[in-house]
């Protein structure tokens, strides 16, 4: 009974790390506050030459070993397709890197994200609890993207 009760533990506290508990402020404070802010594709996933990157990959996978953990990752090259706020420009290339926490994107190489980022060290890095995510066709991505280019535009006009 107590090796149940001791791999009960583990499970659920295996699963919690991963857990990502944020409070949301409206989308508008995200733009302004931001330092960087763009649309982006991931050209190359980059997490297998680490130590920290092989690490998670093992973890996911052993969460759910069907899933093809190879092509998820934190420490991700971006071709910026579109740049709101910084200094990046459409087709400029980007490398963003990770604390491997539950609160980072899961990248997809081929796929497109609308990110929010800062800086720390010199390493651009998704900014936790932010809108970054996986572009898709939804009507609510559209009204998100709206909402950024309206915002960036009035930024711009000031």
């Amino acid at each position: 009974m107590k090796n149940l009760a001791f791999l009960l533990l583990l499970v659920c506290s295996s699963t919690a790390a991963l857990a990502c508990d944020c409070i949301m402020y409206p989308l508008k404070q995200h733009v302004r506050e931001a330092p960087y802010l763009l649309t982006g594709e991931v050209i190359e996933i980059l997490d297998g030459q680490t130590k920290e990157g092989q690490e998670y990959h093992r973890q996911r996978h052993s969460m759910n070993p069907r899933e093809d953990t190879t092509t998820y990752g934190y420490t991700a090259r971006i071709r910026v397709m579109e740049g709101f706020k910084g200094n990046f420009g459409a087709g400029d290339t980007i490398t963003i890197e990770s604390a491997y926490t539950g609160c980072d994107v899961l990248f997809k190489i081929g796929e497109q994200y609308v990110l929010f980022l800062h800086q720390e060290k010199n390493v651009l890095l998704t900014t936790h609890c932010s809108y970054s995510a996986r572009m898709d066709n939804s009507p609510y991505v559209a009204q998100q993207m709206a909402v950024i280019r309206n915002e960036s535009q009035s930024r711009r006009k000031r």
